[in-house]
């Protein structure tokens, strides 16, 4: 059997031109040496019988299946001149290809296309009606209709949305015009002509017409392709398609449908790519530099992928890989099968095997886990895997058209052995020699089998069988090895391919790479069939900058990004433009600084590109004026605004209208940083440029729930800290083993961080930049004093994904909103400053000084709870302060001067009677606590160091005069008091000693005798 001609050409032939006991043509000689039959359909040759025979023999060879329906005369063989109703038409060509149809389904092989017969296809050409009812009846069945490239076909094609393939003829001659002759008019089709005349249309593009004058056929040295008269752009590719070695890329690039020429790429893109279509998709093929193996070069090569094809939806990672036989659990992997990455247990389909801590014996514990494929992927395996159970796959048609190239056919299963685990190689090229071999029944088919589950991916290549099985069982079972996918899955939303090519153990099999990546890539390709191409709104065609998609967003993807899921699905049904038609949705992720907002927001971001390809997604910083006008200037240079660099012009203003037009793409606008009520509503008055449209949606990020709330019908979403386990994944990205010491030290350090993603990313950061600082050694920094922690928490660190102005550490970024409190009010600013020197528990907010009303009250107080600074705890209506905000609220009063002052005002408070009161109350239930800054008077130092200990004899007197009060001795608890008072009256300013009433108590059920007594008392106060 030869193989076929150069792939990017295909060569169709028709077929099934029988009829009953009268054959024509050596069908059976031809096929082998064919991409496309055309079938007959019955009408001007062909029977049922014939019409099945031809099917099997398509499905046999790996050939594509077209319709060849013709004119109602079998006697003439379809080339007599007839005249028919377009109406008639219409229905004779529906009749004739609806039946081949039926057929084809019932031997699992789909229609590849239509072919207009003979007499038929000149009629098309002479009677425009004819040509439009046979052109809408192939329509109906959404496949492309081959021709003789002419351009009235080719323009009515396009009108009703049909896919014009343009052929080139060598058996037939054209006229001058260009046109083509009858068979009776041209010269005979010699195997010498013919010959001749493809070598010439493939090399030169050219033929010679019926006078032998030299023509073009226009195809640009692609002849024979549909997309040959078609330009496409990066803009035109949905799908990516990931290879790591050069087998696999020849493999995916010999299964294209269709190849496509080179398209430029910028010179800070090293990728060298491939493209061709598969069915309705448009596909770019990457493979990985020589030489470059492991999960970052993998995640590099994507990234540069997804930054040239802006519309891509998700990727395919296909290639071999190193199966994991298990026979004891039914799990007979054998060489040539195929494994795609599926959920499975608590793992996403790809679990990095050499990413995380070492624990006894060994064992590694995986930190986090790897994203899942997207969901339409994983709607698409379904549909494989049931069509695979029915046996209804294209994968012996995707197969057959690969492996006729010898390099790629299978060696046979009599060169698949299945070694021991712990069998070692013995020397030499073959195994013939390795013993002992496992023993498996013989297989009926030599068709490739599929399993789906998790893959494991790292670094290394496995080439032991014990450590093998090992890692599988840690993992709760793999099917399957390989170095690549761990470093796309998070980054790269894609489901990964791998053809079996040995069994990752000692024994080592080259032979079977080519046929395991041609196994994967038919899979992959016959993946791709079931999922439906983009509409045709997609595509991009539009050159109106206005209804072309942008994606303008200042930050690449955090490959690192980690949960969140719960809030991005509500996001993800809400911010996309289409999510309500009626309507410019608004949406608003809420939440303390440093919570990770913008984060959520740039994940949301590309997954709406990913999701909604046709939608533009713009990005705007509310961080400042000339912030906001510079992200607005580039929105309005993306959709070619008139006027938009005049300097004088305003910018703003002639974006919102243009966002504001009915005939623009659908938009998605991202404001971050929406935190400054002085920028937004007032003077600049930003909020007044932020569109309205029902093709938008607006996102807003702030850690102001108020502005959130002054936007009209704005929907907040609450983002709270992450849990432990993302919060784990986040501190220990990129930390090396030793670093990571231990769980106990992990768990601390969270809870002492209180699970903030900036404060794990800036600890993170210092680690990487300490590379002989541990995770326990951090958490001593932090625990030496709080005045330490606020240092670390203050330190500046490098960070991709925020703002070049604005500063990174914890602590400065939550400045900028202590300044705007104290700007835009003075008293939730005092109200904040008299909290940080409680611990941040249970603040009674009648001990919060008295603003002018009780409305000036209450409005302090929800002003630094709509920034997430307080909480109110909802049992006795207390307040409850941020424990790291407290920290950073008394480095910001230390650089404002105000720290004694504060800690006075606090102080006093908490002596007069009404403050004694409340004190009083807690200390008993709760041990309420105030906590001073460190002092730099050393004579206030050693004051306050004695008042402290004279609170604390207070304290213990107050708990020992409220037993004996429970007693009804109240004679006991007054001395137990005034003896308490006496030994230490001479530390406390006279302002400081107030008196507290013992309430009366029954005694032993019967009413006090009413006897009170006035004695001194002090709340407890204690130092850190």
């Amino acid at each position: 059997m030869a193989p076929r001609l150069a792939s990017k050409f295909e060569i169709n032939a028709d077929m099934g031109e029988g009829f009953g006991r009268w054959k024509m043509g050596p069908d059976e000689e031809l096929m082998p040496y064919i991409d496309a039959a055309n079938i007959a359909c019955g009408f001007h040759a062909g029977d049922p019988s014939i019409m099945h025979k031809t099917i099997a023999l398509c499905k046999q060879h790996g050939v594509k299946a077209g319709a060849h329906p013709g004119l109602a005369d079998l006697l003439g063989f379809g080339r007599r001149k007839m005249e028919i109703d377009p109406k008639d038409m219409y229905c004779m060509v529906l009749y004739q290809v609806g039946a081949l149809k039926a057929m084809l389904d019932a031997q699992g092989v789909p229609l590849a296309h239509i072919k207009p017969h003979g007499e038929l296809f000149f009629y098309m050409q002479r009677d425009l009606a004819i040509m439009r009812a046979v052109l809408e009846a192939c329509a109906t069945f959404k496949v492309p209709v081959y021709g003789a490239w002419n351009a009235a076909q080719a323009e009515m094609c396009a009108e009703l949305g049909v896919e014009f393939q343009g052929e080139v003829y060598v058996d037939i001659d054209y006229s001058p015009e260009g046109a083509l002759l009858p068979v009776a008019k041209s010269q005979p089709a010699t195997p010498e002509r013919c010959y001749e005349r493809a070598k010439r249309a493939m090399v030169t593009d050219s033929g010679a017409d019926s006078e032998g004058t030299e023509f073009s056929f226009g195809f640009k040295g692609k002849a024979f392709s549909s997309m040959a008269s078609k330009r496409v752009s990066a803009r035109d590719f949905t799908v990516g398609w990931v290879c790591a070695l050069p087998v696999e890329l020849a493999a995916a690039e010999g299964i294209m449908d269709e190849q496509f020429a080179e398209i430029p790429s910028p010179s800070t893109d090293n990728n060298i790519y491939s493209y061709g279509r598969i069915k309705d998709h448009n596909v770019v093929i990457v493979c990985l530099p020589a030489g470059h193996i492991g999960t970052n070069s993998a995640a590099t090569a994507a990234s540069l992928m997804r930054s040239k094809f802006p519309c891509l939806r998700f990727g395919l990672l296909v290639g071999i890989g190193s199966g994991v036989p298990n026979l004891d659990d039914d799990i007979d992997i054998r060489l040539g099968d195929v494994v795609i990455s599926q959920p499975e247990g608590q793992h996403g389909g790809v679990i990095q095997y050499d990413f995380g801590k070492t624990g006894a014996n060994g064992r590694i514990a995986r930190i986090g886990s790897l994203n899942a494929p997207p969901q339409i992927l994983l709607g698409a395996l379904s549909k494989l895997c049931a069509n695979d159970f029915l046996n209804k796959t294209q994968i012996h048609v995707h197969l057959s058209k690969i492996s006729r190239q010898s390099d790629f056919a299978s060696p046979g299963p009599e060169r698949d052995t299945l070694f021991e685990a712990t069998s070692t190689h013995v020397t030499g090229a073959t195994c013939t020699k390795c013993r002992p071999a496992v023993e498996r029944e013989q297989r009926t088919t030599t068709t490739p089998v599929l399993f789906c589950g998790n893959i494991a991916s790292g670094n290394q290549v496995m080439r032991d069988g014990p450590t093998r099985d090992k890692y599988s069982r840690d993992l709760g079972g793999v099917l399957c090895f390989e170095m690549w996918a761990a470093g796309l899955m998070n980054s790269f939303p894609c489901i990964v391919v791998r053809g079996i090519c040995d069994y990752a153990d000692a024994h080592k099999n080259e032979q079977w790479r080519p046929y395991a990546a041609a196994t994967a890539a038919s899979f992959g390709k016959e993946l791709l069939c079931y999922i439906p191409p983009l509409m045709p709104s997609a595509r991009h065609a539009s050159e109106n900058p206005l209804q072309r998609p942008h994606f303008l967003v200042p930050f690449g993807r955090n490959e690192n990004f980690v949960g969140r899921e719960t809030i991005l699905m509500k996001l993800l049904k809400r911010i996309p433009p289409t999510a309500n038609g009626d309507a410019c949705p608004r949406t608003a992720i809420v939440g303390l600084g440093g919570i990770g907002k913008t984060q959520v927001a740039i994940e949301a971001a590309y997954r709406v590109r990913e999701a909604h390809p046709d939608c533009s997604v713009f990005w705007v910083p509310a961080v400042s004026v000339e912030m906001f006008g510079n992200h607005y200037r580039k929105i309005g240079r993306a959709l070619k605004l008139k006027n938009i660099e005049d300097p004088k012009a305003d910018v703003k203003t002639l974006v919102r209208t243009a966002l504001e037009r009915d005939d623009i793409n659908s938009w998605l606008l991202i404001v971050d940083n929406a935190d400054d009520t002085g920028l937004l509503f007032n003077g600049p008055k930003l909020a007044a440029y932020i569109p309205y449209s029902r093709r938008g949606s607006i996102l807003f990020t702030s850690r102001n729930s108020i502005i959130a709330a002054r936007f009209d019908g704005v929907h907040a979403l609450h983002l709270s800290e992450t849990n432990a386990q993302e919060a784990a994944r986040l501190l220990h990205t990129d930390l090396s083993e030793s670093q990571i010491d231990n769980g106990r030290s992990t768990t601390q350090l969270l809870e002492k961080l209180t699970y903030l993603p900036l404060a794990l990313k800036q600890a993170s950061a210092y680690l990487k930049a300490n590379i002989y600082t541990s995770i326990s050694q951090y958490l001593e920094y932090c625990e030496a004093s709080d005045e330490e922690q606020i240092k670390l928490l203050g330190e500046d660190f490098d960070d991709q994904y925020r703002y070049e102005s604005i500063q990174n550490p914890v602590a400065k970024t939550w400045f900028i909103s202590f300044d705007n409190i104290a700007r835009d009010n003075p008293l939730a600013a005092s109200y904040l400053g008299f909290s940080c020197h409680f611990a941040e528990r249970y603040i009674p907010p009648a001990l919060l000084p008295p603003g002018e009303s009780e409305r000036q009250t209450h409005e302090a107080i929800s002003t630094l709870m709509a920034y997430a600074f307080i909480k109110k705890r909802h049992a006795a209506g207390n307040l409850e302060i941020h424990r790291l905000v407290r920290l950073a609220m008394q480095n910001w009063l230390k650089r404002q001067g105000k720290e004694q002052q504060q800690f006075s005002e606090t102080l006093s408070a908490s002596y007069t009677e009404k403050g004694s009161r409340l004190l009083s109350g807690l200390s008993k239930t709760r041990g309420m606590y105030l906590q001073a800054p460190g002092p730099k008077e050393q004579d206030l130092a050693s004051k306050d160091i004695q008042v402290s200990t004279a609170m604390s004899d207070f304290a213990d007197t107050d708990f020992n005069a409220q037993f004996y009060v429970k007693k009804n001795d109240i004679e006991e608890a007054k001395a137990t008091n005034q003896q308490s008072f006496q030994s230490n009256k001479q530390l406390l300013a006279p302002e400081q000693a107030v008196t507290q009433t013992v309430p009366e108590r029954p005694a032993h059920g019967r009413k006090s005798q009413g006897e009170t007594g006035e004695v001194p008392w002090i709340a407890q106060r204690h130092w850190h």
